[in-house]
């Protein structure tokens, strides 16, 4: 099954879905936000398997089949998931605009602690069981961005085991207007990451979780306050606390850049390696 959620779309999306008659299903609501989107589709799903797919992204030909089979295959997986690479659609063809991440599976830690740690994958990239995102609860509705990370760490305290594979790709594309809607908010932007990653803290209160583990999540917390003030919006307060905590993300950042040598960490998997670009980007363009 095929659901669309047209989230108060301004574009003739509601025409398009028309086209396709009852091959799929289409949820109409005023624009609520990602999560209340993918609330709504979420419920009116029945598979067992659930792939969230937002509007702009691609993924190759044999994403859902590679996945679904690994589900089948390894029944205490709770989720499926693979890599994923930022490119952008140019008059020339695909041109990658980082290095593919997710191309090595996570590391044998529990999630909900490498999400503390600033580990966030796309959803997309992901294939989940549907009593894992039973278990999990319903996608935030009052954060507009950064609610991914809050979900992601109530998706690690209920998995036990995840299912890695590289054999499919997700292309989370790049553009002007994106690029551009995040330049013009990012003070927004940045108050949500705080209150997300102040919804994380305090269920890491309940999870018993390692100092360090506390401290580098806190760090990031202190990483966005300390861009609010740069920016002369003072709407949160530092303290020596936060200045220790983001020193210490700020070792651990560096430490996990020298290990990829890249600008990502251990967990996410990087791989900077531009004939594996090529070979996905010929996948997709099978699409055509």
């Amino acid at each position: 099954e095929i659901i669309v959620v047209d989230d108060g779309s301004t574009d003739s999306s509601v025409d398009v879905l028309k086209t396709f008659g009852d091959r799929i299903k289409w949820i109409q609501q005023k624009n609520s936000g990602p999560g209340a989107a993918r609330n709504a589709g979420f419920s009116a799903s029945t598979g067992d398997y659930i792939q969230f797919f937002d509007s702009d992204d691609l993924m190759t030909p044999n994403k859902l089949e590679v996945q679904a089979s690994l589900l089948d295959e390894n029944k205490e997986a709770d989720f499926a998931y693979g890599p994923y690479v930022m490119a952008e659609e140019t008059d020339d063809g695909w041109e990658q605009r980082d290095v593919i991440l997710q191309y090595s599976p996570l590391p044998e830690k529990p999630l909900h602690e490498v999400v503390a740690k600033g580990w966030c994958t796309i959803t997309q990239s992901c294939l989940f069981r549907r009593a894992t995102l039973e278990r999990a609860g319903a996608w935030r509705t009052d954060l507009m961005t950064h609610e991914d990370k809050e979900y992601w760490y109530r998706i690690g305290e209920v998995v036990k085991h995840a299912a890695h594979e590289r054999r499919s790709c997700v292309f989370y594309r790049q553009h002007g207007v994106q690029i551009t809607n995040k330049q013009t908010a990012a003070n927004d932007r940045t108050k949500d990451g705080i209150h997300a990653f102040d919804l994380i803290i305090d269920q890491l209160k309940r999870d018993h979780v390692s100092f360090l583990t506390a401290s580098i999540c806190k760090g990031i917390r202190a990483g966005y306050i300390k861009y609010l003030i740069s920016k002369d919006d003072f709407t949160f307060r530092n303290s020596w606390r936060n200045e220790v905590y983001y020193f210490l993300y700020r070792i651990y950042q560096k430490a996990g850049r020298i290990i990829t040598q890249t600008n990502w960490q251990p967990a996410d998997g990087p791989l900077d390696r531009p004939e594996t670009f090529e070979h996905f980007k010929s996948m997709l363009n099978e699409l055509r």
